[in-house]
């Protein structure tokens, strides 16, 4: 698990602006918990930070997309996965009778891959609709099936009620077509909603 530095002291904070939370002073029924507070700041900036210097920012951190699941490469797609206490993983489903014969490769950082290369007639190895899991074996042995998690569409089984994830590329034709330019992005960040706690008293 990840070890943070602890909270800073009453001393610490007292006369230190960058040290301190305005929303102490708004609200001082807040003080009780202000370690607790303290914790998630410096959480959120030490994130911040590694974001900043492992992953190119939080802006580019966010579009993982173009990262992880399918994505189309030269001549094929590549799959991959944030599997950071895998001991080995496979690519299961339709495509290859359930079978563990399409290993991931780790590449670091708790990234597992596997390239995909089209067939010789030039169609996709995974059939577009055709249904899929990641298998992984963990590092105390335990084995898993995971719907991706970068899938763009999962279905469940009637019979088992579990989801499989599907491989949802259609073919051009098919594909929806925007009609409409995008609207211009706002000057100022628009938040629809935000939970802070799930209602009890924790």
């Amino acid at each position: 698990p990840l070890s943070l530095p602890s909270a800073p002291s009453a001393e610490g904070r007292e006369g230190s602006p960058a040290m301190s939370l305005r929303i102490f002073d708004l609200d001082p029924t807040l003080r009780p918990c202000e370690g607790q507070i303290w914790d998630r700041v410096k959480g959120y900036r030490y994130w911040k930070g590694e974001l900043e210097k492992n992953e190119g920012g939080m802006e580019k951190f966010a579009e993982g997309y173009r990262i992880f699941g399918f994505n189309r490469v030269d001549k094929g797609y590549v799959y991959r996965e944030w599997l950071p206490n895998a001991k080995q993983a496979f690519l299961i489903g339709e495509f290859n009778k359930w079978e563990n014969t399409t290993p991931l490769k780790p590449e670091g950082f708790g990234r597992w891959a596997v390239q995909l290369p089209d067939k010789a007639d030039g169609s996709t190895l995974l059939p577009h609709k055709s249904q899929l899991k990641v298998r992984i074996e963990s590092n105390d042995g335990q084995w898993f099936e995971r719907v991706p998690a970068w899938t763009k569409l999962a279905w469940q089984d009637a019979g088992t009620m579990l989801f499989n994830g599907v491989f949802w590329e259609p073919p051009a034709a098919e594909r929806y077509v925007f009609r409409h330019a995008r609207p211009p992005k706002p000057e100022s960040l628009k938040i629809y909603e935000a939970h802070v706690g799930m209602g009890s008293c924790e």
